[in-house]
């Protein structure tokens, strides 16, 4: 498996965890600190997110996008983003 596989599944492992709901919309924050994708640096997160974001990997079922209300972000929320196309992207969704 190689590192983008692993850090992809880390994201779903920590999506899962803290998900109420399939298909809700969670800060990327939430994904960043938790257990599994925390073990990954920063840098190699963001290439994963990147990859997700493009919507050209076979894990189409992941989603990131921005938050539309920019005046309600968090400094956690703003230093969790991934920058994409222009766009901060700070919300991520699976299924």
């Amino acid at each position: 498996m190689t590192d983008l596989a692993r850090i992809i599944a880390a994201i779903r492992a920590d999506y899962a965890a803290n998900a109420t709901d399939d298909g809700q919309w969670m800060p990327l924050a939430w994904i960043r600190e938790g257990e599994h994708t925390s073990r990954f640096l920063p840098a190699d997160v963001d290439e994963a997110l990147r990859l997700l974001a493009r919507g050209d990997s076979p894990h189409g079922d992941i989603v990131l996008e921005e938050q539309v209300n920019q005046k309600t972000l968090t400094q956690a929320a703003r230093a969790a983003a991934v920058r994409v196309g222009g766009r901060d992207l700070t919300e991520i969704r699976v299924g």
